[in-house]
């Protein structure tokens, strides 16, 4: 359906190609008791300090076997 969302405390404009759809926004109480920050004091500082392992992870797999040339196939980028 390719719709786009834009959320703000008070609504939720829903816009397609030839529409917005305003929706009521309403509060949700969000159970973070099963996180696990591990010895980090925020999960913000957890996630930059984890990047180069989630880096790592997703590249591999992706290298030629002499480790010369990226294949990220899916992605298929065209200069425009």
């Amino acid at each position: 359906m390719r719709e786009i969302v834009h959320l703000t405390p008070k609504n939720l404009p829903i816009t397609t190609r030839t529409s917005t759809m305003w929706r009521r926004g309403r509060p949700r109480d969000l159970d973070l008791g099963g996180r696990r920050n591990g010895r980090y004091p925020h999960f913000m500082e957890k996630e930059i300090f984890e990047q180069p392992i989630a880096l790592e992870n997703a590249m591999r797999g992706r290298f030629s076997e002499d480790q010369s040339t990226a294949n990220f196939g899916g992605i298929n980028l065209t200069p425009r």
